[in-house]
């Protein structure tokens, strides 16, 4: 409970947010148990998901730079097509 307490109000601090995982690095831990392995589990998913978030917000933004140049050329050269529409209507 005291982690989540600990955890809790450093979530406001940007910088200590994770700090918490630190904490319990130095509980005292008995070798039979492989809290120390729980513990480097737990820290080893963190930084994946750490990555993880990165790469996907990194692909959004790359997916949404690619739509926006996509639309501005379907745009472009619809307004091209819709000229020479205008242009040919007279042979209907």
């Amino acid at each position: 409970m005291a982690n989540t307490q600990t955890h809790g109000s450093n979530s406001k601090n940007g910088s200590t947010s994770h700090k918490w995982i630190n904490q319990l690095r130095t509980l005292p831990s008995n070798p039979q148990s492989k809290d120390f392995l729980k513990l480097e589990y737990l820290d080893v998913n963190l930084n994946n998901s750490r990555k993880l978030i990165t790469n996907l917000n990194t692909l959004t933004k790359e997916t949404n730079e690619y739509v926006k140049n996509l639309d501005l050329q379907v745009s472009g050269n619809l307004l091209q097509l819709n000229q020479v529409d205008k242009e040919l209507a007279w042979l209907d």
